[in-house]
């Protein structure tokens, strides 16, 4: 098992700076450098605002269902950078990454690359070294100047794009899009999951200059009706003329949607599985943090939504499933549009509470009551906020809570409720 005790990963990690450094010079020029091992694979590039993770991981898992050995590289990581970087579900272990970090270290030096960027090249070299038939690559941010952009893919695929990020990537969607669109290839096929039609026309019009073929995942793979058996959706789905069924142990219509672009992916691929491939590889989809069960009496989830698209998403996946007087207690990113998440969060009919927590991005107690959150809900750490949410659950008639807002106190939480990640 990883335990980044190495001195390397203390390196590795002090590669984080300040702000975002979004150009591709430096990595293209590392990579005519060490060469460039995408060459030697097929690759399926992802990206979106929300949405791009969990089809990522749909995608690895419907391609290793076909029997192709599979990489898959997602950002961010919950607990450990070996996390970002899997062959077959696998996670790389320690011992690759000290050995190629080292090697790499004057070169890593020199091209001043980021911690993101040398994780995005280690993924990239190790599927060479585990000899994989495709990889999947999850964008980092934006797509246009993010670090994985430096590939050729046979297929590229973008989820829902909302608005997130904007002083980086623009603060209209035709900007936010235009990004996202930069990972598009000449002549290489488009898939865009069902998006607004400002977002469309952007990506549809990119597509165009670039005589790339372009599809929607609703014209190609679409949903007849859905159904909820407890924590498990049964999806019946039509991809041309028939209607198959697939169980999705992944709660909210948003996963429904990620789903089928992952399905009509390995369509437009030309790669066909059967029913029980697919079955298989959808049961085998274990993405943390996304309305991950953490304990189940009473029922605890802890979910990454963090931006108010994905705090949308949150409640009415909470609502579908009869779970509309959860207690919710967030931690929110100090970087995020907190405001309008708290505004979201007005009308919700159950109990809800906000924690700060230290690290990255984590949004402190003068923080919250800054943003109008009274003293009573406001805890200055996550013990204290779950300790609250627990009290009222047991006063209550409410068996839920669903504990969010972001990535960066997994760590702390996963060690409260002693799981370990795979």
């Amino acid at each position: 098992m990883p335990s980044n005790d190495h001195p390397i990963f203390e390196y590795i990690f002090n590669l984080t700076v300040p702000g975002v450094k979004l150009e591709l010079t430096r990595v293209q020029n590392f990579f005519k450098v060490i060469g460039e091992p995408w060459k030697q694979y097929k690759v399926v590039h992802i990206a979106g605002t929300n949405g791009k993770g969990s089809t990522a991981a749909m995608v690895a898992a419907l391609l290793q269902s076909a029997g192709y050995r599979t990489g898959l590289n997602t950002s961010p990581h919950l607990v450990i950078p070996n996390e970002r970087i899997r062959v077959n579900g696998k996670m790389v272990d320690d011992g690759f990454i000290i050995k190629q970090v080292t090697e790499w270290k004057p070169l890593i030096d020199e091209f001043q690359l980021t911690f993101f960027e040398v994780l995005t090249a280690l993924a990239l070299c190790y599927f060479v070294e585990q000899d994989v038939d495709y990889a999947v690559l999850e964008t980092g941010l934006g797509g246009r100047l993010d670090a994985t952009n430096v590939v050729d893919p046979e297929i590229a695929v973008i989820t829902a794009i909302d608005r997130d990020h904007i002083r980086i990537l623009g603060d209209t969607l035709e900007a936010i899009a235009g990004e996202k669109a930069g990972i598009i290839k000449a002549g290489r096929p488009v898939l865009l999951s069902d998006n607004v039609d400002e977002v469309i026309e952007v990506i549809r019009n990119r597509a165009t200059k670039l005589q790339a073929p372009f599809h929607m995942t609703s014209e190609i793979c679409r949903s007849e009706s859905v159904s909820l058996q407890g924590l498990v959706q049964r999806v019946d789905y039509r991809i041309g003329k028939g209607v198959n069924t697939v169980q999705l142990g992944m709660l909210g219509r948003h996963q429904i949607s990620n789903l089928l672009t992952a399905l009509a992916c390995l369509e437009i691929l030309g790669i066909k599985c059967t029913h029980d491939q697919i079955q298989q590889g959808i049961e085998a989809v274990h993405w943390p943090a996304r309305m991950e069960v953490l304990r189940e009496d009473p029922l605890i989830f802890y979910d990454v939504a963090h931006n108010p698209a994905g705090v949308q998403r949150l409640l009415e996946t909470l609502a579908e499933a009869d779970l509309d007087d959860a207690v919710l207690l967030a931690g929110l990113n100090e970087k995020k549009d907190r405001r309008s998440i708290l505004r979201l969060l007005q009308d919700w009919s159950g109990e809800k509470a906000y924690f700060a927590f230290e690290g990255h991005s984590g949004c402190s107690h003068e923080g919250l009551l800054a943003d109008g959150v009274g003293a009573e809900h406001a805890f200055r750490d996550m013990q204290t906020g779950l300790a609250w949410a627990m009290e009222h659950v047991s006063e209550s008639e409410s068996n839920c809570i669903c504990i969010f807002g972001s990535h960066y106190f997994a760590t702390d939480l996963y060690d409260v409720f002693e799981i370990t990640t795979r």
